[in-house]
């Protein structure tokens, strides 16, 4: 958490403004000469506009800077957690057709690739095609949804993965949390985005509810 806290743009924003106050007291000062008496000149404290503005950037930039902050990283933290019911595992072999295990219709010009009628869901990374008995769902060649289907459809089903190892075979990119946490957090979005899309195309075509389900920043192929 204080990781997120020290290199959120709301902390530089908040260092920027009372590097500014500290200016602005130590350029106009806070005490004048008001008076003069027979002991000499008397110096009081009293303060214009501009000290006031001053000392409130000097003294309250940072708190208000990292609460905002915070109130950010909870925010976060919250749309990670979203939780979804446990599913008990079980085991069960990734069913996945190649094109040598496809059947081609025997015709002189290309064709499609025939896939049997089958009760079990079938992906086909060449084509990007799943099917459920007679209902297909034809994914965005190599794009995110195709990317994560080669993915997940490589593990046995409620095998658990976390969403950096997805991520990382899916785009060939080395996610780094510490050294570039802006990125990290944009690929976590993203890939949320996608698993969230993933599911409501699968539940419009083929009426899989939830083909991945992502609970505790972790993924699981459900069929």
């Amino acid at each position: 958490m204080w990781r997120y806290l020290l290199t959120s743009k709301y902390f530089r924003y908040g260092l920027g403004l009372t590097v500014l106050g500290a200016i602005g007291v130590a350029l106009f000062g806070t005490y004048r000469i008001q008076e003069f008496s027979y002991y000499g000149p008397i110096t009081l404290p009293y303060t214009t506009p501009i000290d006031d503005i001053s000392a409130i950037l000097l003294f309250g930039s940072i708190p208000v800077a990292e609460g905002i902050a915070l109130y950010q990283w909870h925010k976060l933290q919250q749309k990670q957690e979203l939780s979804t019911e446990v599913v008990a595992p079980q085991e069960a072999t990734p069913a996945v057709a190649t094109l040598a295990e496809a059947t081609i219709a025997p015709l002189a010009v290309a064709s499609p690739i025939a896939i049997p009628t089958t009760t079990d869901l079938v992906f086909v990374d060449e084509t990007g095609i799943l099917k459920l008995g007679e209902k297909t769902v034809e994914l965005p060649a190599m794009k995110s949804e195709h990317l994560l289907c080669r993915v997940m459809f490589k593990q046995p089903i409620n095998k658990i993965v976390d969403w950096t190892a997805v991520y990382e075979e899916m785009t060939n990119e080395e996610l780094n949390k510490v050294d570039h946490p802006q990125d990290y957090w944009k690929a976590w979005h993203s890939l949320y985005s996608t698993t969230k899309a993933l599911n409501t195309r699968m539940n419009e075509g083929l009426g899989i509810e939830r083909l991945v389900k992502w609970k505790d920043n972790t993924l699981q192929r459900m069929k």
